[in-house]
Formats: C-alpha cells, sequence, structure tokens
C-alpha cells in the first residue's frame, strides 16, 4: 500500500480577460493583491481574438494577460480561490455583464492546472462546484500544449511565460525556503465573501 504524503505547493497563476481599461485592470489586480500581494510575474497585454465567446459581456475588444504570484498555495485551495475571484468578478461587473474575467490555476513541477465551473471529460470535480484541468504539461522542461488546451495557453508566448514562475517555483524548493499564502481563516471561500 502506497503511503499518503501531501504534495508539494504549487505557485498561483491567473489568466485575466478584461475590456480595454487601464484603470479597471489596475483596480482588479489590485483587489487580488489584497490577498496575494501584487502579481510577481505579468505579461504584457494582447488582444483576445481567440473566441466570441466573452463579446457579449465585455464588448468586440478584450485585453488578454497572464499572471503569477509570489505565495505558494496549498493545491486544495483552487476551488476556494475560484469561488473567491468569482466574486470579485461581481465586484467589478455591470448588472449581469462582467467587465474582467479571472481565471485562477497553479504551477506545479509537472503542470498547469486551471480551475472552471464548466464539466468536460477531461476534468475531475473538484467540489464546491469547481473543477479542475490539466491545461499544460512539462515535458523535456518545458510546458506543452494537449488536445484540449485553450488556443491562447497553446501560444509560444503564453507558454514561455509561465517558465519563470515555474523556475523560480522549482528554486525554492531546492533551497527548502519559500512563502505560503495566507488564506483567512474566518471564510471558507475568501476573504469579504460572506
Amino acid at each position: 500500500m502506497g503511503q499518503i504524503h501531501p504534495p508539494k505547493p504549487a505557485r498561483l497563476i491567473m489568466g485575466v480577460l478584461t475590456q480595454p481599461d487601464q484603470a479597471l485592470l489596475d483596480s482588479a489586480l489590485a483587489r487580488v493583491g489584497q490577498l496575494t500581494g501584487p502579481p510577481r510575474w505579468q505579461s504584457g497585454v494582447s488582444l483576445f481574438t481567440h473566441t466570441t465567446y466573452y463579446n457579449r459581456e465585455m464588448g468586440d475588444t478584450i485585453w488578454r494577460l497572464f499572471v503569477a504570484f509570489d505565495p505558494l498555495v496549498p493545491r486544495e485551495f483552487l476551488s476556494r480561490i475560484k469561488h473567491w475571484t468569482n466574486g470579485i468578478e461581481r465586484e467589478f461587473a455591470r448588472g449581469q455583464d462582467r467587465r474582467i474575467n479571472l481565471d485562477p490555476g497553479y504551477i506545479t513541477e509537472a503542470n498547469l492546472v486551471l480551475a472552471t465551473t464548466k464539466d468536460h471529460a477531461h476534468r475531475i470535480y473538484l467540489g464546491q462546484g469547481i473543477f479542475a484541468e490539466v491545461t499544460l504539461t512539462v515535458r523535456d522542461k518545458r510546458f506543452a500544449v494537449l488536445p484540449w488546451t485553450y488556443p491562447d495557453y497553446a501560444e509560444e508566448q503564453t507558454r514561455a511565460f509561465f517558465d519563470a514562475p515555474r523556475r523560480a517555483m522549482l528554486d525554492e524548493f531546492r533551497r527548502g525556503e519559500w512563502r505560503m499564502l495566507a488564506w483567512p481563516a474566518e471564510s471558507a471561500t475568501g476573504p469579504d465573501s460572506g
């Protein structure tokens, strides 16, 4: 019988889609930063053109960027974090329409995992209405795509962006020194979520 051991923590990442409004983006990242601290890594902003799925809510021009954070997280926190980011999306919404979309996930030594509310054949249910998807795997020390990888995550520059947060985490593991995210004890899903 195999021995049960908790896995190493993971690096929190987030895919961000937003209306083209720098003040909105800055405010939303500052709100996320109340828990995580500011992003340690942030990609450049590009136009999101892979699907029109978000256009009804956000308009025809949508910005895409990716961020990663310094504190590591227990992997079992992913569903809590997804509930918390959904709450932040509601804070910035206009009526029922989101102005910003925050897709949390994490990087491990072996993969990049995203949280989602949508079930599919390749997703695992975590609880609390949240599923997990392995979106990228690590092969030959680089992130590699899978048949279901979202096109923007499959792009070479996106996969290259996630290399730096992963390498930093591996270095922290080698040194035996890393900082963990301090999740508030008073709430099951996150700060100010009720």
